[in-house]
């Protein structure tokens, strides 16, 4: 889930398609770099910060990702990184309840 972006593949992904939203959930998706610079609170809000900038950056593009998987448009998307398990959720709202079905990651 956004390696294009975000440089680094995450070590497993979940995603489903439920009403009128997808749920992306990723683990290991920190790098060894970010997971030392967590271990202080500073540090912490860092990574957290910089990688919800990426991720801002790249919105247009994960939308465009996630809608061609789903085949709904996507409306909006938010997210969250955990530093302390290295697991991200991401949450895309869709239009309508035109498609519904459960995907995965090959």
């Amino acid at each position: 889930m956004g390696e294009g972006i975000l440089g680094k593949r995450s070590s497993s992904s979940e995603n489903k398609h439920l009403g009128t939203c997808s749920h992306c959930g990723a683990e290991g998706v920190l790098t060894p770099a970010e997971q030392k610079l967590s271990e202080t609170e500073s540090g912490l809000l860092s990574v957290k910060k910089i990688r919800a900038e990426l991720v801002e950056s790249g919105a247009d593009e994960l939308k465009q990702i996630v809608s061609s998987a789903t085949g709904v448009e996507i409306m909006s998307f938010h997210t969250d990184i955990s530093t302390r398990t290295g697991e991200r959720v991401m949450v895309f709202l869709t239009e309508g309840n035109e498609k519904r079905e459960t995907f995965k990651k090959p």
